[in-house]
């Protein structure tokens, strides 16, 4: 029969016939079976690109303005992070080629109309913590953020634990924590 991969029962199903007996099929879920799973790595793929695909391809398709272009909308208040957040697409959660592996093209598809413009990125991920820094003049967070990745730094001295010494999902669970304690979250 057919496999629904939007169907979590069937996924479950699915995984119980290959002996990973599990309660859901969470992304976390899936990431800690991943290893020992050919079908579980091609399904995170597939679910990564489904929603890089629905999100950024088929919506922007919908959003073309009169002009041909697409006009994304930037809110300045009413974020829960108090940061800038663009809608119609949402900019700022594009992809970066660093980040997701071969899926930065997507980034490509946002060109300036011609040669007298250019699109600009300014990226303030870490501001907060400079300020903070500076304020509280605080050596370790000065370290922390003069370092390759101001969250790894956190995490490393959080768990004492680098992420050569995880699990890329343990890591990604670390990490998360690490940026919770940057950002007070």
């Amino acid at each position: 029969p057919e496999l629904n991969l939007r169907s979590p029962i069937q996924l479950k199903a699915m995984l119980h016939s290959q002996g990973h007996y599990v309660q859901n099929t969470t992304k976390y879920t899936l990431q800690d079976l991943q290893d020992n799973s050919e079908f579980v790595r091609i399904l995170l793929r597939y679910r990564t690109l489904e929603r890089l695909i629905n999100v950024y391809l088929h919506r922007v398709l919908d959003q073309i303005q009169y002009d041909g272009r697409v006009h994304a909308h930037a809110f300045l208040i009413g974020t829960v992070t108090g940061r800038l957040v663009y809608k119609d697409p949402p900019l700022q959660t594009l992809p970066k080629p660093k980040t997701v592996k071969d899926l930065g093209i997507i980034r490509s598809i946002f060109s300036a109309t011609n040669d007298d413009y250019i699109l600009l990125e300014a990226d303030y991920k870490t501001i907060e913590g400079w300020i903070g820094a500076f304020l509280s003049e605080d050596d370790v967070m000065w370290n922390d953020l003069s370092s390759d990745d101001w969250h790894d730094a956190t995490t490393t001295g959080l768990f004492h634990k680098t992420k050569d010494q995880c699990a890329e999902y343990e890591w990604s669970h670390l990490r998360d924590a690490g940026k919770h304690i940057n950002y007070g979250a």
